[in-house]
């Protein structure tokens, strides 16, 4: 399965210690991980930003054969990107491309819900509020 994963910093996705964005909407770039090979094969543009306040980048979902997206947390817009797609979105618990390559090699990954979506992003929010000044 090729897995459209976000990255947080600029190191080279093929990099064992490249580290994941916490966040799909926090990724500076987008990489593809064959879980099957337990590889990265591809980077994936950033093909556009979220028209929302947050103006999070957007995956050319296109630009490579794509099977599924996985981060610790998505925002209302990727789910949406991932819904007309039709690909699948999986909760990960990993930090670095290394520690998600284990996690895939045993089949820990989750389908991420709705519900969980909006239970982080509302949590976030409120942790927040207080540091608005």
């Amino acid at each position: 399965m090729r897995i459209c994963i976000p990255l947080r910093d600029s190191r080279d996705a093929s990099s064992v210690h490249a580290v994941l964005a916490e966040h799909f909407g926090q990724a500076e770039r987008f990489a593809v991980l064959d879980s099957e090979l337990g590889e990265i094969v591809a980077e994936c543009a950033v093909g556009g930003y979220c028209k929302g306040p947050c103006a999070c980048p957007l995956p050319d979902l296109g630009s490579v054969a794509i099977d599924a997206l996985a981060a610790p947390a998505f925002g209302f817009r990727h789910l949406q990107l991932a819904r007309r797609g039709a690909l699948p979105v999986y909760a990960i618990h990993a930090k670095t491309v290394d520690e998600l390559r284990r996690e895939c090699s045993t089949e820990a990954l989750q389908t991420l819900s709705t519900a969980r979506c909006l239970s982080r992003s509302v949590s976030s929010a409120r942790r927040n509020v207080g540091n608005h000044n």
